[in-house]
């Protein structure tokens, strides 16, 4: 019963789908309401430096605002094992109106590596999260596979140009950021 409730739900959610397909128009305007907020704006990017190059690109926060304002999509992760000392998760995205499915599976294993070495994860609670931090990447790639490069460039631009106008160019803080470049010379 579960599974034919869940069969039935999809259904329903493509059938309105496509009775009201999303119009580009209102995804934009929506992208430009949702990342004119700061707190949005200051965690839409990510970067980090690995092997001598820079990877840099949209974080989960803004594929996920991105995927909401998209609209007809649905994404996320389940556990669909955890035995043997490891999790099998399954990750996906899917564009209700396109009938487009992005998914990934992968396996946790339930540990983490730490400066004193390899440290095995028993409480349902540490796995759980390690299962949601490696989760959410994957979700993030599925999303970033079905929304258009063009719609997720747009609102990295728009999150670049709300961090620009909220920096703090008071007197004050441009004293100090000269004093604090001052005593590091």
């Amino acid at each position: 019963p579960a599974a034919a409730r869940e069969i039935a739900t999809v259904q329903a959610q493509m059938v309105v789908a496509k009775a009201y397909p999303r119009y580009l128009p209102d995804v934009y305007r929506r992208l430009d309401q949702v990342c004119a907020s700061p707190k949005l704006a200051n965690m839409a990017t990510y970067a980090y430096a690995r092997g001598g190059t820079d990877i840099q690109g949209p974080t989960i926060r803004l594929a996920e605002a991105v995927a909401n304002n998209y609209m007809n999509m649905k994404y996320g992760s389940e556990v669909t094992d955890r035995s043997n000392g490891e999790s099998t998760v399954r990750t996906y995205a899917f564009d209700m109106e396109t009938n487009t499915l992005a998914e990934r599976t992968f396996r946790v294993p339930h540990f983490i590596q730490t400066k004193a070495g390899r440290k095995e994860l028993t409480d349902p609670r540490d796995i759980y999260e390690l299962e949601a931090n490696q989760a959410s990447r994957r979700i993030r790639a599925c999303i970033l596979e079905i929304v258009p490069g063009d719609v997720v460039e747009y609102a990295v631009d728009l999150c670049q140009k709300t961090r620009t106008a909220n920096i703090d160019k008071s007197p004050e803080k441009m004293n100090a950021l000269l004093k604090a470049d001052r005593k590091s010379v």
